[in-house]
């Protein structure tokens, strides 16, 4: 509204006529060269003609709108985070944890296509390329996702970085099915001789598995599924009670976690186990604070 009221204001100021809102015919007369009239969706201009003046045929008028619903799909990433770990004694690994969220800022539009790439680098430049990959991201959503990587050989990055494509989709009815699950940490020990260079160790290897048991009520008008490969993406970080985030999950590949397809408006179970080999050391203080595993569940079709 006052927008309008500012644009009549300028018009009684100025008094000049307005040519938007004449009728303008192709061909009939107008008054000045280079005289410009807007008419249902056409811009006309006033051409001369050897002593005549006239309206051109006209051409479509460009359409300038800056309203938020026109804001195509986004995959941005946001709040990146990346720890490495301590050296195992005499073995030469490090363990390196990330986390990140993607966010789809438009109101209107879905992101489709979407891949994120993780870039680990030392000073010479990249040594390893992750990729996720999402099938959507619905208007408005934001996703938590996290992964983690191996590093051996002396080769260990000094620096992460994260980037993502996609492709924006109008979308009207969307469904994901997100939620939260209580996180158990179980532990294993065994002890092994190994050799190592030629020398024998006796070693402790200590498993440590990250536990949740998700049930999945499946809202959709399709199964849920997976062979050797899901029909949905599942996405989602750990987290202690005061919301400290440990790194996560981003796969569509749970075929041991899975039982049985849901069907729509059944019920099923995630499995879901991340284990963690320790040898000759103590797990990850934070492994222990670990309470539970945020999720978002994103079907493909």
């Amino acid at each position: 509204m006052k927008r309008l009221i500012l644009l009549l204001v300028t018009v009684l100021t100025l008094s000049l006529p307005s040519a938007h809102a004449a009728k303008v015919t192709p061909g009939s007369s107008c008054k000045s060269a280079g005289q410009k009239a807007t008419y249902k969706g056409k811009s006309y201009t006033c051409i001369k003609l050897g002593k005549k003046l006239y309206w051109d045929n006209g051409v479509p008028s460009k359409k300038t709108s800056t309203s938020l619903l026109d804001t195509p799909a986004s995959c941005n990433v946001a709040v990146p985070f990346w720890r490495i770990e301590e050296p195992r004694l005499w073995f030469d690994d490090k363990d390196v944890w990330v986390s990140a969220m993607l966010v789809n800022a438009s109101i209107k539009f879905m992101a489709t296509d979407v891949n994120v790439y993780i870039d680990y680098s030392d000073n010479y430049g990249i040594i390893k390329r992750e990729k996720i990959v999402v099938p959507k991201l619905f208007p408005g959503q934001t996703l938590e996702f996290g992964t983690g990587a191996i590093f051996t050989d002396g080769k260990f990055p000094t620096e992460v970085n994260f980037r993502s494509t996609c492709k924006s989709k109008e979308w009207k009815k969307y469904k994901v099915i997100t939620g939260k699950a209580s996180v158990n940490l179980e532990q294993f020990d065994e002890e092994l001789s190994i050799n190592i260079k030629g020398v024998k160790r006796d070693i402790v290897e200590t498993l440590a598995t990250l536990r949740s048991k998700i049930i999945i009520d499946n809202v959709f008008n399709q199964d849920l599924e997976c062979s050797n490969k899901c029909n949905f993406g599942f996405y989602g970080t750990f987290k202690d009670s005061f919301g400290n985030t440990y790194g996560g999950v981003a796969s569509d590949m749970f075929v041991e976690s899975w039982a049985n397809d849901i069907e729509p408006g059944g019920t099923g179970l995630i499995d879901l186990q991340v284990g963690i080999i320790f040898t000759d050391l103590p797990p990850y203080p934070w492994l222990s604070r670990v309470t539970q595993f945020e999720y978002t569940l994103i079907p493909k079709f």
